[in-house]
């Protein structure tokens, strides 16, 4: 018997049976255990309740009579099935959205596809001819597993990149959780380093695991502050400006001061590029990522038994809802590939409840490509979202409810309310003036002015961080499209400084004024259009990759990739600005070794050089930057 149809039969068993049944009176009723060797099959039944368990289904053991003589093993109905939830087609879609922001697949997805079993609402028919809003934080599936850790008090431990230098496992007590310009941050004490740090989550490289009770917070802890402190921090570093002139003429003032660079800069073909095609990034991640299931192979031939029951116990329930349903909509909903999908409702057709005659099985029809459920009424509601799953969710909604000009933001709120109440107190009480949602700061409010003025069509003046120079400069700009991309907002714009198109990067506005001008639109590309533009002044930048460094073969645009023998991934990627490249090495800590060309071998010992000289400056208490220390509040790590 295949372990899912074992699972399967398991868990039908104890939610229908009427009290709780020992071992014994299980391996009775169910063949699966009934092998001579009666400790094997205890091993076995140990090992699916916990397989069970860990899903989220709620196998308890209770007294099989009044008088408390036995034992036996149940699931409760009250425990199991997800509650009754009346969700309207916007706040569907709403939810669909909050879930399906870019980043890893994690359990903010898996609720949101337990919530659409558990509505008699046509998800598919919310999604249509509907284009998602931003983008918010890429947390990756880590999300709900820390703020549970953290409404319990429980110290975590997980692998972590840093921005520089290698990857390492930290252990650390948990304080807050704060969103902060587009990105989810963990603000805790680092045992290793016995200090307050911050940790971006999309940053982590492994399962979050528990690591014992969690010290509680210092007297006046503020994790706001506590983000942007220090060099390491999130706070801007005074930088030189330039300005452009009405003549077209520009001055520049002293050099700019060094400033740890992010990913690129948004000058247009100077921007980090997505490496896929599309009508626009963040439309076709959506559209793709359900259908990556279909090209994998492997995926399918070793996906666990676990994994298919937690897919399964949410299939049913919506087709049971929706009986007829195409197969098409099953495949895109719940991210899997047809033929993965038929693989597990065969398994599906042999499986119910003891005796297992012609009346107990399951009934599964599929016709025409279309698929009816039938005598599965214990599986015609979805398992209650495990306290993780929900807070992923909740917690990524809180987040997306930041953005500024969001069209779901109605929907998403009551959506938010009904699950809010769904939690419970007690979660909510754990995490009280511990999660801190930004409503935007700075970048939301750039990106409201600069929405506003494409709408108007009038020309504006910004500040603008290039991260490639580490400078801020004054330009004027006719903004024609704003849209958003790979978790970012971008404005497109004909850039009065550069007397050129140029794509801007809305979080690295700084400042936005009007100026009372209008302008007539040229006709510039926007949403859809590639994040990085080829040109002739291109320079190919060939490096070796280590594991931890394969991230910038998926973020950046690439000209060729090779996986060599030894684990390592030669990529060839474009640049027009070879400092920022050097700077790109510098963070990767090690994990990249540049190929060619020899002068950017040169170009990042020099930039090393220079960087180090500024904190030797320090030290000898000759430069004028103020570390960690002296502010009083950490670092960034």
């Amino acid at each position: 018997m295949h372990p899912l149809e074992r699972l399967i039969n398991l868990v039908a068993l104890l939610l229908e049976s009427r009290r709780p049944l020992t071992f014994d009176q299980i391996r009775e009723l169910m063949p699966a255990y009934q092998q001579q060797d009666a400790g094997s099959a205890k091993r076995m039944f140990e090992r699916d309740k916990d397989t069970l368990r860990e899903i989220g289904i709620p196998v308890e053991l209770a007294p099989t009579d009044a008088w408390e003589v036995e034992h036996g093993y149940s699931i409760p109905k009250d425990q199991y099935y997800l509650p009754e939830l009346a969700f309207t087609t916007d706040e569907v879609w709403a939810l669909f959205v909050a879930a399906h922001t870019p980043g890893e697949s994690g359990e903010a997805e898996q609720a949101f596809q337990k919530l659409s079993a558990g509505t008699a609402a046509n998800v598919l028919a919310a999604m249509a001819e509907r284009t998602p809003a931003p983008g918010a934080d890429p947390s990756g599936p880590h999300l709900g597993a820390i703020a549970d850790a953290l409404a319990r008090r429980r110290a975590i431990r997980f692998r972590y990149r840093p921005t520089q230098g290698k990857p390492g496992r930290r252990e650390v007590d948990p304080y807050a959780l704060v969103f902060r310009s587009g990105h989810w941050y963990l603000v805790g004490r680092d045992r290793g380093h016995d200090e307050v740090r911050s940790f971006r989550l999309s940053r982590l490289l492994s399962p979050v695991k528990e690591a014992g009770e969690a010290s509680a917070p210092p007297e006046g802890f503020d994790a706001a502050r506590q983000l942007e402190a220090g060099p390491w921090g999130l706070g801007l570093v005074p930088v030189s400006c330039r300005h452009g002139r009405t003549d077209g003429s520009r001055s520049t003032s002293r050099p700019a001061r060094r400033m740890r660079s992010s990913r690129g800069s948004c000058r247009s073909g100077q921007t980090p590029a997505s490496t896929r095609p599309g009508p626009s990034a963040i439309r076709w991640w959506l559209a793709w990522r359900p259908w990556r299931a279909m090209t994998s192979t492997t995926a399918r031939q070793t996906a666990k038994a676990s994994d298919r029951l937690r897919r399964l116990l949410v299939v049913v329930p919506y087709v049971v809802r929706h009986p007829g349903v195409r197969l098409e909509e099953l495949t895109r909903l719940f991210g899997l590939g047809e033929n993965e999908l038929l693989e597990d409702l065969n398994l599906l057709f042999v499986s119910g409840l003891p005796p297992y005659g012609p009346g107990d099985l399951i009934d599964v029809q599929v016709e025409e490509g279309r698929v009816w459920i039938g005598v599965a009424d214990y599986f015609s509601r979805p398992v209650r979202l495990t306290r993780s799953e929900a807070l992923a969710l909740y917690l990524k909604g809180k987040a997306l409810l930041g953005a500024p000009g969001l069209e779901e933001a109605p929907a998403l709120s009551t959506a938010l309310a009904e699950i809010e109440r769904g939690l419970g107190e007690d979660t909510l009480a754990g995490l009280a003036d511990r999660v801190e949602v930004d409503p935007g700061g700075t970048a939301a409010r750039a990106l409201a002015a600069v929405r506003a003025a494409t709408e108007r069509r009038e020309r504006v003046e910004i500040e603008y961080y290039t991260a490639s120079r580490d400078e801020l400069t004054a330009r004027r700009i006719d903004p024609e499209h704003v849209f958003s991309a790979i978790g970012n907002w971008y404005v497109v714009a004909w850039d009065h400084l550069a007397e050129a198109e140029r794509l801007f990067r809305v979080d690295r506005i700084r400042a936005v004024r009007q100026t009372g001008e209008t302008f007539e639109p040229r006709g510039l590309l926007g949403a859809g259009r590639p994040l990085y533009t080829r040109s002739g002044q291109d320079v190919s930048v060939r490096l070796l990759l280590g594991p931890s460094a394969r991230w910038v073969a998926e973020y950046y645009e690439t000209e060729r990739t090779v996986q060599r023998a030894d684990g390592a991934l030669e990529v060839t990627l474009p640049t027009k600005d070879l400092p920022w490249a050097a700077k790109l090495i510098l963070r990767l800590g090690g994990e990249a070794t540049v190929l060619e060309p020899p002068e950017l071998s040169a170009m990042v010992a020099d930039t090393a050089r220079r960087t180090l000289s500024l904190y030797r400056r320090d030290a000898d208490g000759t430069g004028s930057r103020r570390g960690p220390d002296e502010r009083g509040r950490g670092r960034f790590a």
